[in-house]
């Protein structure tokens, strides 16, 4: 028996304490509408959770053009964050490649996987997606947009 087989059903205990306290509460901070304008929410918490070094996530939404009904829903952690002067939030997405549909779930596929694509989205409701070709380089296309987009912090205790 070790030194350590009493301790076990505490060490258990605290370990998983740890793990259900170690996970991510995100809090939705503010929220702009297409044109960037405040729907919810402080953006100034957004600029003092970024200074904080908090985990930010950002959600956006695309309806189906022709049916207001049908949507999807992203969910992404950015790659690089960018404050301009307390006035706007800039993020970029990571690098990925694109699915062959986002609305028809029974074609979900991987798009070339040479072809790829990724995001600038910020608090002014603007979002631009570039699909690229990764061997040379060259932009296969350009899709400047306005969304809808909500932006979150972790808060988890450090």
């Amino acid at each position: 028996m070790s030194i350590f087989e009493p301790c076990r059903p505490m060490i258990i205990l605290l370990s998983l304490f740890y793990s259900l306290s170690a996970q991510a509460k995100w809090h939705l901070l503010y929220q702009n509408d297409k044109q960037g304008m405040a729907l919810t929410g402080d953006k100034k918490a957004l600029f003092q959770a970024i200074r904080l070094g908090s985990s930010i996530r950002v959600v956006w939404k695309a309806k189906r053009p022709g049916n207001p009904t049908s949507f999807v829903e992203h969910v992404i952690e950015p790659i690089f964050i960018t404050n301009a002067s307390d006035q706007e939030v800039f993020i970029q997405t990571a690098e990925h490649i694109a699915q062959t549909s986002y609305w028809d779930t029974e074609f979900q596929d991987f798009n070339s996987a040479s072809i790829v694509w990724r995001g600038l989205l910020s608090t002014t409701g603007r979002f631009m997606a570039v699909w690229y070709n990764r061997a040379t380089g060259q932009v296969v296309r350009k899709a400047p947009q306005r969304v809808e987009i909500s932006w979150f912090a972790d808060s988890k205790p450090n």
